[in-house]
């Protein structure tokens, strides 16, 4: 779980087992996985708070796949 009373180090351990499969679910906030996070080994991502930029949280989970209108419908998986 990513949370704000992780230090960096930490977060970054997360994230590399993520990578690694050693991690299967990841729980986080929106501000810990927003605009910039990129984790290629995320294959679903289910958003469960209201966002202004949808186009920003799919592509933490699938980095270069195209989510302007439509393109994106049918280019991931959970998506």
């Amino acid at each position: 779980m990513l949370t704000g009373n992780l230090n960096n180090k930490k977060r970054q351990e997360i994230i590399a087992a993520l990578n690694a499969g050693q991690v299967k679910v990841l729980l986080a906030t929106g501000q810990l996985i927003g605009e910039g996070f990129d984790c290629p080994g995320l294959s679903t991502l289910f958003l469960a708070t209201p966002i202004r930029h949808p186009v920003q949280r799919p592509g933490a989970a699938i980095p270069g796949a195209d989510f302007t209108a439509g393109a994106g419908q049918s280019q991931g998986p959970g998506l």
